[in-house]
């Protein structure tokens, strides 16, 4: 079962802040454009969760329509850096 990083990212960061586990999240690029995505991204950096590892699947397809930022890799490069 695939659930979307949004719907279970409250849970998530709550087992990695308390427990000691590497946690990998797969983000599609029409996923990233929702705010919870980057408000997660936020909470790890905030509360410096060194052990969650964000790779983003940058394929350009959203939906219907292709995403927003396409294939703009140096966009999403300078928004994660920003975090830390």
């Amino acid at each position: 079962m695939v659930h979307k990083f949004s719907s279970i990212v409250s849970n998530v960061l709550m087992l990695i802040f308390f427990l000691s586990y590497r946690v990998f999240c797969v983000i599609g690029d029409a996923e990233s454009a929702e705010g919870s995505v980057w408000e997660a991204m936020n909470f790890a950096s905030h509360y410096k969760l060194d052990n969650l590892c964000a790779i983003f699947d940058i394929n350009r397809l959203g939906q219907s329509d292709p995403t927003m930022l396409q294939h703009d890799f140096a966009t999403y490069k300078k928004r994660t850096e920003a975090f830390g």
